[in-house]
């Protein structure tokens, strides 16, 4: 894959990751205020409307800085210089809302505010090392060391190609492994950032665009959700992806968050399930599927001719009343 020249290339990407942000940060805006006006019967004001329009503002610049730093590594290769410039924008974009918190009076400052960010590098760390070995040769050097797998199970899905260019075998093994890497960086972060909070002496705090850290014990379930959402981006990001790809990749984020989410309602003993609640079958993957559409859009602005395409119907617009 050409790379485009480097001033020309950034332009391209960060307008594709600004338009791309800017409609998953609509989409997801819509939905947790929806969801908050229908459950918790909130009255339709101005305080709600200003809450809306400052919750899209956050979500805008975190969903176009992260979506920039995918681009990094889908333009450039899964490299040194993308993964430490993607890992620090992630950084620095995660950790603006956690001092932002800090400062309005809703902790206190400390090491602790710092480790806020890196489940969110610890994503995109993961979704470049997913890359890498699905699309940069990465699973062809591991078969070299290790070996092909043999497991008849492996053998009848290696060679099912589940979008142009990845085959099942290698987009499972590259999103399992991968999602390791990231929910080891989500697990360390809560570790760490309980060490510090009671090195301390200060309450946990939420201060983050995302959750601070997770418990070892749902680890396992949690790498389950990390490796769907990698495939799904490992099939929306390669060459020659199409729009049922998209629909491919978001079947299954839904199909795995969804089915392990409703497994305590269907299985023994039996247990509650909340379908609308933040962490139930059908929000909780819908967070995923927003950022899977969000690399998808950026991607096809940035190096899939959307942008021109953009262009040609933008100019078409505007000439058409003088003809």
């Amino acid at each position: 894959m050409s790379v485009p020249e480097p001033d020309y290339s950034r332009r391209r990407a960060l307008a594709a990751a600004v338009l791309a942000g800017l409609a998953v940060a609509v989409l997801s805006t819509a939905v947790i205020w929806t969801q908050s006006l229908l459950t918790r019967e909130l009255a339709a004001s101005g305080t709600v409307l200003a809450g809306f329009l400052a919750d899209g503002a956050v979500s805008l610049v975190w969903y176009a800085c992260f979506l920039l730093a995918v681009l990094f590594v889908v333009g450039g290769g899964a490299n040194r210089r993308t993964l430490t410039n993607g890992a620090a924008l992630v950084y620095a974009v995660d950790l603006l809302p956690a001092v932002t918190r800090v400062a309005a009076g809703f902790g206190t400052l400390g090491p602790h505010v710092l480790v806020a960010p890196l489940p969110a590098v610890g994503r995109f760390v993961a979704i470049a090392v997913a890359y890498w070995l699905a699309h940069e040769g990465g699973y062809d050097r591991l078969r070299s060391a290790l070996g092909t797998p043999t497991h008849p199970l492996f053998a009848v899905v290696s060679g099912t190609r589940v979008a142009p260019g990845l085959t099942v075998g290698r987009g499972v093994v590259a999103a399992a492994l991968a999602g390791v890497v990231g929910v080891a960086a989500t697990v360390g972060a809560g570790v760490l950032h309980d060490f510090l909070t009671g090195a301390a002496g200060a309450s946990t705090i939420r201060v983050s665009f995302f959750t601070v850290g997770l418990p070892v014990e749902e680890a396992p379930t949690e790498w389950l959700f990390e490796t769907a959402l990698l495939l799904a981006v490992l099939i929306v990001v390669g060459a020659g992806a199409r729009g049922r790809d998209l629909l491919t990749g978001l079947a299954v984020v839904f199909g795995v968050g969804a089915g392990v989410r409703l497994a305590p309602a269907l299985l023994p003993p039996y247990g509650g399930v909340d379908l609308w609640a933040p962490s139930g079958p059908v929000m909780a993957p819908l967070a995923d599927a927003l950022l899977v559409l969000g690399i998808a859009a950026a991607v096809w602005l940035a190096f899939r001719g959307g942008l021109e395409r953009l262009g040609r119907r933008r100019a078409s617009l505007a000439g058409s009343p003088s003809e």
